[in-house]
């Protein structure tokens, strides 16, 4: 790998994965990719792996971290080797993309200059109230994520969570998030929380850029809006059917009238 630090951002659904990763890429010392191993909502034809006609998932991440990137961000240049190189070179795989294609775990893990950023959402109920709002940006938008120049003022913010599945779903999520950060025991790793992200950007930034070895003196701008910026308790329609259901569970807590959405 020609990058001095190649990394990887490992995630669940709706950890705030998109936010991180376009304000790493506003780093000029580090270029942050999406999710290669991801079709999208649009239904095309393959992820950008299969696409890309590489034989293998190692020959494929061996491409991304080697190649030069452009000015404007994570950009593949395969026509154009010339150096300069990011100092730090990223993407985003989420947990069912490391199950859907083993290899790439195994290669990230071979790699002892690789770090590993694992964020996640500690408010477990604030990633199944975002989750439920992707319908109705697909509908409105076209898009799960919306950049900062996107008018979203008439955009409805109230959803309602299934009080009959929500326990299963929570205990669900805690698990697999369990699993997914015994996946990087070997390696070097920065837990990252969402909550801390938003709360405390400039310190929590600071800590990553530090961790990637890169200038943390930098100020990261996002290219992305807050979908979700009201408390739980405002965003939750059936809020107090809810709050019936975790009631005496430790999920309990997370509708606390100080929980963010």
């Amino acid at each position: 790998m020609n990058c001095r630090t190649p990394f990887f951002i490992w995630f669940h659904h709706r950890s705030g994965s998109s936010h991180l990763c376009s304000l790493l890429d506003s780093h000029p010392e580090i270029a942050c990719w999406g999710e290669f191993f991801y079709r999208g909502e649009a239904g095309v034809d393959g992820d950008l792996f299969t696409r890309s006609a590489c034989d293998t998932e190692a020959e494929f991440l061996n491409d991304v971290y080697s190649h030069r990137w452009s000015p404007s961000g994570a950009t593949l240049c395969a026509d154009d080797p010339e150096p300069p190189l990011a100092t730090a070179v990223g993407f985003k795989l989420k947990y069912q993309q490391g199950d859907s294609y083993p290899c790439v775990l195994d290669h990230l893990r071979s790699h002892r200059s690789m770090k590993a950023i694992h964020l996640v959402r500690t408010n477990l109920v604030a990633a199944l109230l975002s989750a439920s709002m992707i319908p109705r940006l697909l509908d409105q938008f076209q898009r799960a994520n919306l950049l900062a120049t996107t008018p979203s003022h008439d955009l409805d913010r109230t959803v309602w969570l299934d009080t009959e599945t929500i326990l299963d779903e929570l205990v669900e999520l805690e698990s697999r998030i369990d699993v997914a950060r015994r996946e990087l025991d070997a390696m070097d790793c920065l837990e990252v929380t969402y909550e801390n992200l938003i709360d405390s950007p400039k310190k929590t930034c600071q800590s990553i850029l530090d961790f990637l070895d890169v200038d943390a003196s930098i100020e990261l701008v996002s290219r992305l809006q807050k979908i979700m910026p009201h408390s739980i308790a405002a965003s939750l329609g059936n809020f107090d059917e809810v709050s019936e259901a975790l009631e005496g569970t430790r999920f309990a807590v997370h509708l606390d009238s100080s929980s963010k959405a």
